[in-house]
């Protein structure tokens, strides 16, 4: 057990890592996301899902925003049904899109541990994994939309994608 968790370590701090790499990547690029909000911190905020009921079905509410000041990306976790198929998931993830493009959305299937996870986000930017509920985003991090930038004949192109989490390693796919 103390290997798996050891490897779950490392694995996160080498997802830090490329977030700090994608950042530095996307300022020589000249690259950020086009967020209105010039005065963004790192402070997340939360949502109620009550409040923040989309209609998509599959989606039963929206848990909160981070602004990551590493690559300035917003980023949105999403309450959704648990058990969806990667259809569904996929379906959600451009139905959120089709909503508004701007943000990194996180699809979590559950929120019990979503407080936790949320409060260790700004020390997770800076590398300090204490608090990070490991087993906790394992189990419950169905998918998320990134963006990747991809050099096709010497041009930029940026091409949203479906990212599977742990439960769907496998799952990769283009969106518009």
């Amino acid at each position: 057990m103390k290997r798996f968790a050891k490897f779950v370590v490392i694995g996160v701090l080498g997802f830090v890592a490329f977030l700090v790499l994608l950042g530095g990547v996307l300022a020589l690029l000249g690259i950020e996301s086009s967020s209105t909000d010039t005065d963004a911190t790192s402070e997340p905020t939360e949502q109620d899902c009550t409040e923040a009921e989309s209609g998509i079905p599959g989606v039963l509410g929206m848990l909160g925003t981070f602004e990551q000041q590493v690559g300035n990306i917003r980023r949105s976790y999403v309450l959704i049904e648990p058990s969806l198929t990667d259809d569904q998931v996929i379906d959600i993830a451009q139905a959120l899109r089709d909503e508004d493009p701007e943000p990194w959305y996180y699809l979590m299937d559950s929120d019990d541990e979503f407080d936790v996870m949320f409060e260790a986000l700004p020390a997770t930017e800076q590398g300090d994994l204490s608090t990070w509920p490991v087993e906790y985003v394992e189990d419950h991090f169905v998918a998320r939309t990134a963006q990747e930038i991809r050099s096709v004949d010497g041009d930029v192109e940026r091409v949203w994608q479906v990212e599977g989490g742990a439960p769907r390693p496998d799952l990769l796919v283009d969106i518009r």
